[in-house]
């Protein structure tokens, strides 16, 4: 499900307007630069694979016991395993975002008119504005 919400009010020649964008109940399967982290110059999830995966207490013992994580087992570029369809490799996609904001103020009619015009408006707007993740200051 994709929506969007705009939301506009005004008062006194003060205008504010925000859309919103999303979707909802949206999975999408994980490629490779997930599931084979260590591709292309390090754009995949490594580092994630690293902190949070299931390995052994001693890498240079395979007989060593192991420790679970979240993710699972690194294993070289080209190992099949990696490339596997699964459940564990659906991402949930839902998202919310603000996409515009604009606020806006129209001069007052009697000052425009004495300069000639019929209408001044002065406004300022963001499209795809950043705002900080969460968690960030």
């Amino acid at each position: 499900m994709y929506y969007g919400l705009n939301l506009s009010v005004e008062w006194k020649g003060i205008d504010f307007t925000a859309f919103f964008q999303g979707a909802g109940w949206h999975v999408v399967q994980a490629g490779e630069t997930f599931t084979d982290p260590f591709i292309q110059q390090g754009l995949g999830n490594g580092v994630k694979f690293w902190l949070d995966r299931w390995h052994q207490e001693d890498p240079a013992d395979v007989n060593s016991a192991w420790i679970p994580g979240t993710m699972p087992a690194v294993r070289p570029t080209g190992f099949s395993a990696n490339n596997e369809t699964s459940t564990w490799s659906l991402l949930k996609a839902d998202y919310l975002r603000l996409k515009t904001v604009e606020l806006g103020y129209t001069l007052p009619r009697a000052w425009v008119n004495k300069v000639g015009l019929a209408h001044v408006r002065l406004y300022v707007n963001s499209y795809n504005p950043p705002l900080p993740l969460h968690g960030e200051e």
